[in-house]
């Protein structure tokens, strides 16, 4: 099986999250604005009963290949595109099953300066840099590297079609 490759603008994001980008022209106004700042609040929410952390992603190019699949249960993740565009493998989950649902599962071009708030229970992987190491912005509650990690593995692994 082969994963297509979706603009995350265009793509159907039910069951996986929301996008995160600065919005275009007319779309909303500025919070703030100035001469110097034009702020955009409210983008994105993560909730969390507890507090969340962010942290950085350094991540290098490899083959197109995923086999395998991270999921957080309990919370809400932030991936952000620093530098590079890049390539986010993503499926929903099975309701009820905790197993990602590989007939709706496609890959994500996300590209720098934007990025995608994961759902809970939303499956993805580490991105795919089209060149050399880059690096991500990461939010989600705090601790979930530690106690909200689950992962599938993909026998056999699916190509991304680019």
């Amino acid at each position: 099986m082969e994963l297509s490759v979706i603009e995350t603008a265009k793509a159907d994001l039910s069951g996986i999250g929301d996008e995160l980008r600065l919005p275009g022209a007319g779309e909303r106004a500025p919070d703030v604005q100035n001469q110097i700042i034009r702020f955009f609040g409210r983008l994105g929410v993560i909730e969390s009963a507890k507090a969340v952390e962010f942290g950085i992603c350094a991540y290098e190019h490899r083959p197109f290949v995923v086999d395998r699949l991270e999921q957080h249960r309990l919370s809400r993740e932030l991936l952000y595109a620093v530098d590079e565009d890049f390539l986010m493998p993503v499926a929903p989950n099975v309701a009820g099953s905790d197993q990602p649902d590989l007939s709706r599962a496609f890959a994500l071009h996300i590209r720098r300066g934007t990025g995608v708030i994961f759902a809970p229970g939303a499956w993805h992987w580490v991105p795919y840099p089209f060149k050399g190491k880059s690096f991500a912005l990461v939010g989600f509650a705090l601790d979930t590297p530690k106690n909200d990690m689950h992962f599938h593995d993909l026998v056999p692994a699916l190509a991304i079609r680019r």
